[in-house]
């Protein structure tokens, strides 16, 4: 893949622009970057036949330097400039001896700053040691590979070769539109690579967002692309992400992957899956038996990963008393159980004992089933239409645990939905070959996300709260239920994300029809 690139916008434009830069607290500041007097610089940029040793660029005010050695760049890099300041004046020298017929690009990112805000900018110099300035433009847009928004300051490179060990022939930075303007560029064939180079070393680095143009760039002429190069975030080492102790007897555990068909072992004993409570795929609670240890080490085995995490257990937190809990603080569906969470495996419940009435007119309510299974407790009752919420009573004593009981009397009021206050869409997908994942979003955040296997054309959601909703679908070409960036070696694309932009609403009680087509109104 090659990029041809230039940097920045035009010198003259750079050179005239100032980076501003909001106050964080106080009365009025300084919020405008030096500028360089173009009048007075020597020599005059767009230089030609240059063969001296030496710039001076006088600034409008007393300025400092941020870093020179990794914020003062020149492109080709073989000479390496020294730097100082005279009064208000930027002055590079070098003894590198120039190449003949070579434009050369100074940049300066970021390495002058105002003396009291330290307020920076962007700026580029160019000139040449022959006859003429390249003068090719090429202007491209960097987009998030997977939300398709626009990212602002990502370094963009062009090279003849590329490599992640030097820097490019060529490179820009994005603005705020995500658009970057390489100029200066000489005609040739390039590879293109964005990347986030959050270290401004102007090399990629595995902890770095990273895209790339598949295949060369062949470079004749100034152009503007109009297909986005579509940028990955860094690719995260599959592991445990959250390990958190509810005491004396359960655990939160989550990771950056999925946690179906892992093993878990706790000090090298199996966890049983049977007993742990999915909050999504990637995040459950499990209960444990701790021991006379007070260092815990988790293991988590899974065909795909494995990583380990430790946590402390003091003696006041194996004392901790008794705990339960509502397992979501919103209503409860009309066809959903309902689930409390304790804070250690539950052996027994009393369940004579448990009672329910209505919260409206404190009329008994007949419990349907009750059933406990690890540190959860599930049940269900009628749901007659006119019921909206219930009081649910367990009185002290009635539940045993491993580690203790409840010694109080415990109440909990339960919201409840009738299904003729949720919505329900049937979703048809069409021109779709392959598994894909679908995101059912609302408002900026993300509702549902389910995984459909190859040939699967429908899914129903349900429960769906009136409003309006879109869609999101992951083509998921390699079939592990979750969204792939790309990878330059492999010559791999991100995986393709269709966003549809057309709202649909939801209304209670209401069930809507959608056909959803590839090629459709995707963006």
């Amino acid at each position: 893949m090659s990029i041809r690139f230039g940097i920045v916008l035009s010198i003259a434009l750079l050179f005239g622009a100032c980076a501003q830069v909001e106050p964080l607290s106080g009365g009025d500041q300084d919020r405008i970057a030096p500028k360089p007097n173009m009048e007075k610089m020597s020599p005059p940029n767009g230089s030609t036949n240059f063969s001296g040793n030496q710039i001076s660029i006088p600034f409008d005010e007393f300025i400092r330097l941020n870093n020179p050695g990794e914020n003062i760049i020149v492109i080709p890099p073989d000479i390496k400039p020294k730097v100082k300041i005279k009064n208000k004046t930027l002055v590079l020298s070098w003894e590198e001896t120039m190449k003949p017929n070579t434009t050369y690009a100074f940049y300066l990112n970021g390495a002058v700053q105002d003396y009291s805000e330290k307020n920076d900018s962007l700026m580029s110099f160019v000139l040449s040691t022959g006859a003429s300035i390249d003068s090719l433009t090429s202007i491209f847009t960097v987009r998030d590979a997977f939300s398709k928004e626009p990212l602002p300051n990502q370094t963009v490179g062009f090279y003849e070769v590329f490599s992640d060990t030097i820097l490019p022939n060529y490179f820009s930075k994005t603005d705020r539109f995500g658009k970057a303007t390489l100029s200066y560029m000489k005609p040739g064939e390039y590879e293109l690579v964005a990347f986030s180079d959050l270290n401004k070393n102007l090399k990629p680095e595995k902890t770095e967002g990273f895209g790339f143009r598949m295949g060369k760039i062949n470079l004749t002429e100034s152009t503007i692309d109009s297909i986005p190069v579509l940028l990955s975030p860094s690719e995260q080492k599959p592991q445990i992400t959250t390990l958190e102790l509810n005491p004396p007897g359960s655990l939160i555990i989550s990771a950056n992957r999925s946690l179906k068909n892992s093993v878990l072992t706790l000090n090298g004993q199996n966890m049983p899956e049977e007993s742990f409570v999915y909050y999504s795929n990637d995040s459950l609670l499990a209960p444990f038996s701790y021991s006379d240890s007070t260092t815990y080490e988790l293991i988590v085995e899974n065909p795909a990963w494995t990583d380990t995490s430790t946590f402390r257990m003091t003696q006041g937190e194996k004392n901790a008393g008794f705990s339960l809990s509502l397992s979501k603080n919103t209503p409860f569906f009309h066809d959903e159980p309902i689930v409390l969470n304790a804070n250690q495996t539950l052996s027994s419940i009393d369940i004579p004992t448990v009672t329910m009435m209505n919260a409206a007119d404190s009329s008994a309510v007949p419990l349907r089933r009750i059933k406990t299974l690890g540190a959860t407790i599930e049940l269900d009752f009628d749901r007659k239409p006119e019921i909206k919420s219930v009081w649910l009573k367990i009185p002290a004593f009635a539940i045993l645990a491993d580690h203790s009981r409840n010694e109080d009397t415990l109440l909990f009021k339960i919201d409840c939905l009738t299904a003729k206050e949720v919505g329900v869409l049937n979703v048809q997908f069409e021109g779709y070959e392959t598994a894909i994942i679908v995101d059912l979003v609302s408002k900026g955040k993300l509702v549902n996300r389910i995984a459909l296997e190859k040939g699967i054309e429908s899914y129903t959601f349900k429960n769906l709260a009136p409003g309006e909703y879109s869609f999101r679908i992951t083509i998921d070409e390699n079939e592990n239920g979750r969204w792939d960036g790309g990878e330059y070696y492999e010559q791999k694309l991100p995986e393709d994300v269709r966003i549809y932009l057309k709202r649909q609403k939801v209304r209670s009680n209401w069930e809507t029809d959608i056909l959803l087509k590839k090629e459709g109104d995707g963006e």
